[in-house]
């Protein structure tokens, strides 16, 4: 269903042949038997695979001719570990909008973007699903 519904978004910002951007995420990841388990909406597990989303960025050409730099970079942005609750930050990078509060560490569309810590029901997500051989972000160090 989801592929039907972004297909015809994207099918209507085509049409618009005008700088356009869509940003998509689920909201919750689905456990396939990845540990030989479990299947599903597994939330109350603190499965991995229910909070690692799908994120996705698309650049219309007219985008990527007005906005040449912005749209170089964003494919090596999206392997950053970032939280969806600072969304605002992309979402305006990609209007152009800024305003004296703007915290481009915070925006996993700038260069100047920071790890910060992330949070699962309060929990420490780095410590919930830690990667061997990964030191935690600087911000993600306290407990």
């Amino acid at each position: 269903y989801t592929d039907i519904v972004l297909s015809g978004l994207l099918d209507a910002l085509k049409r618009q042949k005008r700088p356009s951007a869509l940003l998509y995420f689920s909201d919750h990841g689905e456990a396939l038997y990845e540990d030989g388990e479990t299947l599903g909406h597994a939330e109350g597990a603190e499965y991995k695979y229910m909070y690692d989303i799908p994120f996705l960025i698309w650049l219309s050409p007219e985008y990527r001719q007005s906005f040449p730099e912005l749209s170089r970079a964003v494919p090596g942005y999206l392997d950053r570990p970032w939280q969806n609750s600072d969304l605002a930050y992309p979402v305006l990078s990609l209007a152009g909008v800024s305003f004296a509060g703007f915290d481009p560490r915070r925006d996993i569309l700038s260069p100047s973007f920071m790890p910060q810590r992330r949070l699962i029901n309060n929990k420490n997500y780095a410590k919930l699903f830690p990667i061997p051989g990964s030191p935690a972000p600087a911000s993600q160090a306290r407990p």
